[in-house]
């Protein structure tokens, strides 16, 4: 690809969604726990990336004097505790934190990149497989999508002040939210 390409700045937020979404640095989700005081204080990190929350799965990382990693155990619980199934002794209200809602997230990505593709062809004056209507479908999926879903991380719904958006949630809705003003921030910047 050449760098030209990527100085179109909608190529740039096309490509910020897909990389987010695998980068582990990049998590969809961040929650911390702090135990203990002073030198004894022990951070509890755990992330979900947009990759693992496709997967069911998680990152836990414990950090401070005396902090152990969590056992295969504990990653299993926190596992069912956010996409199921119901883990022993929960009560008959519970339900599990993310669900197919999350786990859809993966077609704002499989959109970006068809959208990515597309335009790379296009620019190389090379014949494409999508015309020009079904990439603007493709685009309101991504969009519709990404402003359904990457608020929900960024935007705390879990009643808990300790969980918190991640680095790749809050990427991504700024990319959505600029493919959907695109026109409107392209005219703004050409004046």
């Amino acid at each position: 690809m050449s760098i030209e390409f990527f100085k179109k700045p909608v190529h740039l937020a096309l490509f910020a969604i897909i990389l987010c979404y695998f980068i582990p640095y990049t998590p969809y989700m961040k929650a911390e726990d702090e135990y203990g005081e002073g030198s004894d204080k022990i951070t509890n990190t755990t992330t979900i990336t947009g990759w693992q929350m496709l997967v069911s799965d998680l990152t836990i990382k414990r950090e401070g004097k005396d902090a152990k990693q969590a056992t295969s155990d504990q990653i299993e619980r926190a596992k069912e505790y956010l996409f199921g199934p119901k883990p022993n002794g929960a009560g008959d209200s519970w339900s599990p934190a993310y669900g197919i809602l999350d786990k859809l997230s993966i077609l704002v990505v499989v959109g970006a990149l068809l959208l990515l593709f597309t335009n790379y062809q296009k620019a190389n004056n090379e014949p494409t497989k999508i015309d020009d209507e079904k990439l603007e479908i493709i685009k309101v999926i991504v969009i519709g999508l990404g402003l359904g879903i990457l608020p929900r991380y960024c935007f705390n719904t879990f009643g808990n002040n300790q969980v918190i958006g991640g680095l790749g949630a809050w990427i991504s809705l700024i990319a959505v939210i600029f493919l959907a003003l695109e026109v409107r921030i392209m005219k703004l910047l050409s004046k």
